[in-house]
């Protein structure tokens, strides 16, 4: 039943007694001092929450004005590229419609930018937020999959979106434009020019895998060698210890380089953005090399990596068709796909676990069929794309592993977070016009360091000698 108004209170006192009314005044009072007491509660909880909020909104604004002070490298490289893409074009200054970039930023990456020139001055701001966006966007589409909450058509037109407000702003900056394997494909005539090129497979192993910092050239990480030993005693039997023995791994910083050489006649007659289409491409041959190196690097070339294909345990390599033992390749079998998901008998090796190979063996499993000539792998609807999976766990195609017409490839499976790469410097891209000075030329490079380990090779498995012909 709702509490009577002050005013209802009142009117009930009209012909009462005076000990009633005297009564009834008390009530009244009473009644305001609990819608005051009400009140002073509300008014305290949205003090309470307006405190929250500003706490919440410096604490936010902290974290930037550390991270627009501290810098992040990533960033910092992209700056410096695009910088030097000034210096690459002739343009000295900062670009005066650079509001053309704001607009080209996401919402809060525009805040950003924003926030960045009020709080440090720093007038190139939308420049560094569109060069950075425009990185991360790539890297996100180079993923393959990995970013599943994110539509790739939106990601690539935010990345185009950016590129064209870039190449508004300064013009499109593009090798020796005489040829078209040099780089002369690029120069339009006068149609507008599109460079059409096969994108490779690339950081499908790198991606997934476990990353770590190294703020030196080498980096050491312990590891379990053995666990501890558990034992069921006999009745007032005495305990026998068992401790758990440790061993080390070590990151080792190898550097990774891309460089090309253009004229500054294609730089000049070329309105493809040379500068983007490099980066991309650098990015994706370093993709692809770290893929390689992780999944089947040796000890006997740089970067001396030993991969996942040399810290396989005997155990749990499965020969194709069980007919190989590496001398020769052999048709691979349903069977073998069964028995390498479990062939590392622990569970930990199949949580988060994947599958990773060549595209010919990938077909080659999927080619599989029963003595009726029906598909044993089941793809939801044989008009459709193959599902990328089996057994239901993901497959990624890197064509750039080995393979051989005598000894196949290998099917490799296991959980791509028990591989570590230890991050010692990230991708830097820059160009100079000095080491070509004397024939007026550009020279663009790309950089990176890295260290890689197999962290725990018990969680990986293969099918080994697959026939692919």
């Amino acid at each position: 039943m709702a509490e009577p108004t002050v005013r209802e209170l009142l009117e009930e006192l009209h012909g009462k007694t005076d000990d009633e009314v005297v009564k009834g005044t008390i009530d009244v009072f009473k009644q305001t001092d609990r819608k005051v007491a009400r009140q002073d509660e509300k008014l305290s909880d949205f003090e309470e929450k307006m405190d929250r909020s500003d706490a919440a909104q410096k604490e936010a604004l902290d974290s930037l004005k550390n991270m627009l002070k501290e810098g992040n490298q990533v960033i910092a490289d992209r700056m410096d590229s695009w910088e030097k893409r000034q210096i690459m074009s002739s343009i000295t200054g900062l670009p005066r419609n650079a509001e053309k970039l704001h607009e080209a930023l996401p919402e809060q990456k525009r805040w950003y930018a924003k926030e960045m020139e009020r709080i440090v001055g720093e007038k190139a701001a939308p420049l560094y937020a569109c060069a950075e966006n425009w990185y991360k966007c790539t890297i996100k589409l180079q993923a393959r999959g990995r970013y599943s909450d994110a539509d790739p058509v939106k990601i690539r037109e935010e990345r185009d979106k950016i590129e064209q407000a870039l190449e508004d702003v300064w013009g499109k900056t593009a090798l020796v434009g005489g040829t078209i394997t040099g780089g002369g494909a690029m120069v339009p005539s006068p149609v507008a020019a599109e460079v059409l090129k096969q994108a490779l497979d690339s950081g499908v192993f790198v991606s997934a895998a476990r990353h770590i910092p190294m703020t030196s050239d080498t980096l050491a990480i312990p590891n379990l060698a053995t666990a501890v030993t558990v034992y069921w005693p006999d009745e007032a039997g005495t305990l026998t210890q068992g401790e758990p023995t440790f061993a080390q791994k070590t990151l080792t910083a190898k550097k990774l380089i891309g460089r090309a050489i253009a004229s500054t006649e294609l730089a000049e007659d070329s309105n493809v953005g040379l500068i983007s289409f490099l980066v991309q491409e650098f990015a994706e041959q370093f993709g692809r090399q770290l893929d390689i190196e992780g999944l089947e690097g040796t000890t006997s070339a740089n970067p001396a990596w030993l991969g996942v294909n040399g810290n396989v345990p005997a155990a749990n390599i499965v020969w194709a068709n069980a007919t190989s033992t590496g001398a020769a390749d052999a048709s691979i079998t349903y069977q073998d796909v069964v028995d390498v998901v479990f062939a590392a008998g622990e569970n930990s090796s199949r949580m988060g676990a994947q599958f990773f190979c060549k595209p010919s063996v990938y077909a080659k499993t999927l080619g599989l069929t029963d003595s009726q000539g029906m598909p044993i792998v089941k793809l939801g609807t044989v008009e459709g794309s193959p599902a990328f999976s089996l057994l239901g766990f993901p497959v990624n195609l890197q064509n750039g592993l080995a393979s051989s017409t005598t000894t196949g490839a290998n099917l490799y499976f296991g959980p791509p977070r028990s591989a570590i790469y230890g991050d010692r410097r990230a991708m830097t891209f820059g160009v100079s016009e000095h080491s070509k000075w004397g024939t007026d030329q550009l020279d663009f490079k790309m950089t990176g360091r890295w260290g890689y380990v197999v962290g725990v090779p018990a969680d990986f498995a293969k099918v080994g000698g697959v026939d692919i012909n």
